[in-house]
């Protein structure tokens, strides 16, 4: 099985679970996103999908697997410890800036 083959797997059980998610919460979509269980299923479709491409010796994404882990480390305790983290929107704006700057960066606007 080819990379390209299981992303697009990844992406067809991504849609069902954001639409298994939509239909609980009645077609509000913000509500499904905002969902910690919604979070929770995204991280643990982003952890087995760089199981399996470690199973199928096919390249690990380190980033999709820091998200997937980072996504469900902060969701599961949102969900099953009640623990709320406040600063979770600062560490998604970090990671969007370094994600921005790195992809400059390789396309050599910079240096």
């Amino acid at each position: 099985m080819q990379n390209e083959t299981l992303t697009n797997i990844f992406w067809g059980l991504f849609f069902v679970w954001f639409g298994i998610m939509s239909t609980y919460t009645k077609g509000d979509l913000f509500a499904a996103v905002n969902s910690p269980v919604f979070g929770l299923g995204v991280g643990v479709l982003l952890i087995i999908l760089n199981v399996a491409r470690f199973v199928l010796h096919l390249r690990v994404s380190p980033f999709t697997l820091t998200i997937g882990f980072l996504v469900f480390t902060v969701d599961f305790s949102s969900v099953f410890l009640k623990i709320n983290i406040p600063f979770l929107p600062l560490i998604l704006i970090i990671a969007g800036v370094l994600i921005l700057v790195s992809s400059l960066r390789s396309m050599r606007y910079f240096g």
